[in-house]
């Protein structure tokens, strides 16, 4: 079986909350190895496939930064998510042994990847997912010099981009997928995985919002939940009154503030509702029916909605107030 490693990056005073859940799933993908930078170490117990390597966030954006001959500081590490598709070569140290890296977000909850991730898909493709919560590329330096100098002039190149105060999502169509689509470098792109619209309380898809939006159309945007069952992930929603169950690889929930309701220890079973994960070991059937059916009911008001607008406009207001003076 081909070999992958997945970086991620998490700086601050604790961990993320859901750390406890990312730690679980990625622990039953045995076939990847996770590498986590971070100045924080964990009180988990790390799974034998998970290694947090602890570094301060100034040297670790200083490595990166030199990398691309920079000296940008960055205050908002989040913008230090331009660099992802150079990784591979600013820690070539650590993929070398690998015939995959990847990089990875920590608000996803994994299913079993190397399900659809295969072999197979491994040997025909070269760039596997075209987002940066998860996105694997083969190692090698043919595709980091593509993106380097990639010539396109609608397309800002990495030094243009590290120079902007804006996130611009490098890593993802506004770049990187863009280029390796114009330059026919193939990548695997089927719909794999659920990314979840953060403005709503109801788990519902992104893909569908965004579609709502282009299309100017009010396609009504099904509610789901999901069910995580010893390292496999299955979303469920309702068509014509009955469920619908469908395996997937990951679930990505956008930086959603979630509560987690009995999640201790070595948990088997767990369901995502909004916006809670309730570990249902020790749960009857009858029990888990209703949790499942309460997560599938519209919920209209939603706190975190609300907060993440008036957040916006007072942005924007500061803007406007700045530009004036």
């Amino acid at each position: 079986m081909k070999k992958i490693v997945c970086f991620a990056f998490w700086f601050g005073n604790s961990l993320p909350k859901n750390f406890p859940i990312w730690l679980r799933t990625a622990g039953f993908n045995t076939d990847i190895d996770f590498i986590i930078f971070s100045n924080i170490n964990s009180s988990d117990i790390l799974p034998d496939n998970v290694k947090i390597i602890n570094i301060e966030y100034v040297d670790f954006e200083k490595k990166i930064m030199t990398y691309f001959g920079e000296s940008e500081h960055y205050d908002n590490p989040y913008k230090i998510c331009e660099t992802r598709p150079f990784w591979g070569e600013i820690f070539s140290d650590i993929v070398q042994p690998y015939e995959f890296w990847g990089t990875i977000d920590l608000d996803i909850v994994m299913g079993n990847i190397r399900h659809f991730i295969t072999d197979d898909v491994l040997e025909r493709f070269d760039r596997i997912l075209t987002r940066d919560h998860l996105s694997l590329y083969r190692v090698s330096s043919h595709l980091s010099n593509l993106l380097l100098k990639h010539g396109f002039s609608d397309i800002p190149e990495i030094n243009e981009v590290l120079k902007m105060k804006e996130v611009f999502a490098f890593g993802e169509w506004p770049g990187a997928s863009t280029i390796f689509s114009r330059l026919q470098v193939a990548q695997y792109d089927e719909k794999i995985v659920d990314d979840i619209w953060h403005l709503k309380k109801n788990l519902t898809k992104s893909d569908v919002i965004w579609l709502n939006k282009k299309n100017k159309k009010k396609i009504k945007a099904s509610n789901y939940v999901f069910l995580w069952d010893g390292g496999q992930l299955i979303e469920i929603h309702k068509v014509n009154g009955k469920l619908v169950k469908k395996e997937i690889a990951y679930i990505h929930l956008q930086k959603r503030v979630m509560t987690l309701i009995n999640v201790v220890g070595h948990f088997q079973k767990m369901l995502i509702i909004p916006n809670k994960y309730v570990v249902i070991d020790n749960m009857t059937d009858a029990e888990i029916e209703k949790v499942i059916n309460k997560g599938l009911t519209t919920q209209l008001f939603y706190r975190n909605y609300f907060e993440i607008k008036m957040n916006h406009l007072w942005k924007r207001v500061k803007n406007v107030k700045l530009l004036r003076i």
